[in-house]
């Protein structure tokens, strides 16, 4: 057997989809609950100062996010689609396909709940972000409404805890797939 046969085998994918899907819940976990949270807690902080620190840490998360979120849910479907003929039942009582099927697209799923309902908090957030780099009009042009810039922020908290969900689910899932 050559080394891509021996390196690609479902099973080694199913961890690949595992490790990924695990870091992406645990990364987005600390950037809601370490990152954000704590911007909150900040007395003090001006919508500009909070909305700029946000964006550095969404443009940042983004660039892990979406390769974790290809990695872990192509490997999950790639293996399911691998192992298509195995009748091995997991302890929840699924088949390994189905199984690392729904844990795929439970990843998946993640994208769709980011661009609807976490788009248009996140888009206000960098408006407010980039008018405040830009030098906007007036200082109160950018500083105006502290209160809807937190709301924004405590939301964006609480929806990147429902992708964290999802891909912790994907995790365990594909942890007790083989």
């Amino acid at each position: 057997m050559d080394l891509a046969h021996t390196l690609f085998t479902p099973s080694t994918i199913v961890r690949l989809g595992f490790l990924s899907s695990g870091f992406a819940a645990g990364y987005g976990a600390a950037t809601s609950h370490l990152g954000v949270y704590s911007l909150l807690q900040s007395p003090g902080l001006t919508p500009a100062q909070l909305s700029i620190a946000f964006d550095r840490i969404f443009t940042r998360g983004a660039k892990v996010f979406l390769p974790l979120v290809g990695v872990s849910s192509l490997s999950y479907l790639y293996a399911a689609f691998a192992l298509r003929s195995s009748t091995h039942e997991t302890f929840l009582g699924l088949s390994t396909p189905v199984q690392l099927t729904v844990a795929g697209l439970s990843i998946l799923a993640t994208l769709p709940w980011t661009r609807i309902r976490m788009m248009p908090g996140i888009k206000r957030l960098r408006d407010v972000s980039s008018r405040a780099e830009k030098g906007a009009a007036s200082a109160g042009d950018v500083n105006s409404n502290i209160v809807a810039v937190r709301a924004d922020l405590e939301d964006w908290g609480w929806t990147n805890g429902v992708r964290g969900v999802l891909l912790s689910i994907a995790c365990i899932l594909g942890a007790t797939a083989l």
